[in-house]
């Protein structure tokens, strides 16, 4: 298979989206498919590195040296073609990312799509004054594009339970399949580290034989709440114990003066930016790994520390069930106050055994395994992709739109509503095609869809309360209760019923004809009016 991935990082960067690329592109081409690599550079023309392409970008110094394209590249276009390629796998969201979907679209190409980033913990970036108006639409706005990203192509790849999870809560209908990450797990095998690196590395760093050392390996940014570890190891009676920082990122500054301000002396040790491959012999330093990021989709990190045998201190989050048993390969901690007491009984304690424990736990994380269970989403969405449908008609009704599907000439054309909303995000046109999947999906949806444009008719032509719609949609459109009161909670959040504006409008009538309080009283509740509301208006 002719494998395109797009991104819009690779290496030389140095971030958990580009080890899983550099893992995955090896682990595909040990089974024998050719991977390109499709991404971008500070320069102004189109550069190609054997089987890696290059875009022209600009580097965005203010945000951690990452580089934007532009997502119009026809340049590109002959390069990609020349490639052949059978399916493309996007990696990112931004410029070359939304190139590689416009590739897919025109080409015919089947996409699949890793989600890697949980945005929605990012919104600091967009709202740094933390003002609950703009987090709230910061958050609105990630998740829907979320959503359009995750249903515009055929199979959506999420790390971890908890990203799919996330996935469907934000609208997310296309196929998703869990594939953790795998890892090269021998770079991470202490046994295979020499020794003599590693011991000039901890005199370089101060070290010292007596030392308990803590490991952060990661981004310096905001959201992986690295105060929390830093209070509990300033706080600890430990005289002995060191907190040491690996990585670098755009809050580093931010952190070193949090230590100076704090009095961490020469507890806190910030390292900034190591190269990938000395990253092992950090963790070689090390006693223990601590985070208290919520923030990540899988936990690359954590994996490697237990892949070199080191137990993990980790707030609780979905994406450690897998790794830490309490104890065993790991602790659990909520606040400083609970890491800085737990890690002191770590250090009072013997761990025999602890480290074998932490190794198990990766097993299942190898290169090997990530790369067959993702050739296998490949093959699946190029299925799907063959058994596709074409919209050869399309025309607004109210909140659907009425699609007009073919599938083979011989075959009579199917006809489909979608809602409005969907049919925007899934971004659909004249001759765009549709699989398989998403028309079976929809197609489960026809009688309620249907049943919902008769509503609507309905409340045109008179006023309804809501205990009279959806009695209405059970007993004449035979939709069961769930269904029914589905449509008449998503009615209400639409404006199209209103209760209380039902009542007075009512009462207001009647009062004018003539009617007693009594009267208005047992007509509102006839009509399922809640009791509070028609004595409310009745008063």
């Amino acid at each position: 298979m002719r494998i395109g991935i797009f991104t819009d990082t690779y290496l030389p960067d140095i971030n958990g989206v580009v080890s899983s690329i550099v893992t995955l592109k090896g682990a595909l081409e040990d089974l024998g498919h050719q991977v390109f690599v499709i991404t971008n550079h500070s320069g102004s023309t189109i550069c190609r590195e054997g089987d890696i392409l290059r875009l022209p970008g600009i580097e965005l110094k203010r945000l951690y040296g990452y580089k934007m394209s532009s997502p119009f590249q026809l340049t590109a276009d002959r390069y990609i073609r020349d490639m052949n390629l059978d399916v493309i796998h996007v990696q990112t969201e931004y410029g070359v990312a939304i190139y590689g979907r416009q590739v897919a679209r025109d080409f015919h190409i089947p996409l699949v799509y890793t989600y890697h980033t949980m945005w929605e913990n990012y919104t600091h970036y967009f709202n740094p004054m933390e003002l609950t108006g703009v987090e709230k639409l910061s958050r609105a706005a990630l998740r829907s594009i979320s959503r359009t990203y995750g249903n515009g192509g055929q199979a959506v790849i999420a790390p971890s339970q908890k990203t799919k999870e996330a996935l469907l809560r934000y609208g997310v209908i296309t196929p998703i399949y869990v594939v953790p990450t795998g890892l090269d797990l021998s770079r991470f095998d202490m046994t295979k580290l020499d020794p003599d690196r590693r011991q000039k590395l901890a005199k370089s760093l101060g070290l010292k034989p007596e030392d308990h050392i803590v490991l952060f390996v990661g981004r310096l940014a905001k959201e992986k709440m690295l105060e929390m570890v830093i209070d509990a190891v300033i706080q600890s009676d430990d005289e002995h114990i060191r907190l040491l920082v690996v990585g670098s990122g755009p809050d580093e500054a931010h952190y070193h003066e949090m230590a100076r301000e704090r009095g961490a002396g020469d507890r806190i040790i910030f390292t900034g930016r190591v190269e990938s491959e000395d990253v092992p012999y950090y963790y070689g330093l090390a006693d223990c790994f601590a985070s208290a990021s919520t923030s990540e989709t899988q936990g690359m990190t954590y994996i490697e520390a237990l892949a070199t045998g080191l137990p993990v201190f980790g707030r609780r989050d979905p994406v450690l069930e897998d790794l830490v048993t309490e104890g065993l390969t790991g602790y659990y901690f909520d606040d400083a106050r609970e890491l800085t007491d737990k890690l002191g009984t770590f250090f009072d304690e013997d761990h025999e055994g602890q480290a074998q424990a932490c190794i198990a736990k990766t097993r299942t994380y190898t290169r090997e395994i990530f790369g067959s269970k993702v050739s296998s989403v490949y093959e699946q969405a190029v299925a799907d992709y063959a058994a596709t449908y074409d919209v050869e008609k399309m025309r607004a009704v109210g909140d659907f739109m009425y699609l007009t599907l073919q599938r083979d000439a011989d075959q009579e054309p199917l006809k489909l509503l979608i809602p409005m909303d969907d049919f925007f995000d899934l971004k659909i046109g004249l001759q765009a095609r549709l699989d398989a999947w998403v028309v079976t999906n929809y197609l489960q949806f026809q009688n309620y869809y249907r049943a919902w444009m008769a509503a609507r008719k309905k409340l045109s032509s008179r006023d309804m309360t809501a205990w009279q719609l959806k009695d209405w949609l059970v007993r004449r459109r035979g939709l069961d209760t769930a269904k029914a009161s589905a449509v008449v909670k998503e009615f209400i959040a639409r404006n199209y019923l209103d209760d209380q504006e039902y009542a007075q409008n009512k009462a207001a009538y009647w009062q004018g004809m003539g009617s007693s309080r009594k009267t208005i009283r047992r007509k509102l509740l006839r009509d399922g009016l809640e009791a509070g509301l028609v004595e409310s208006v009745i008063s």
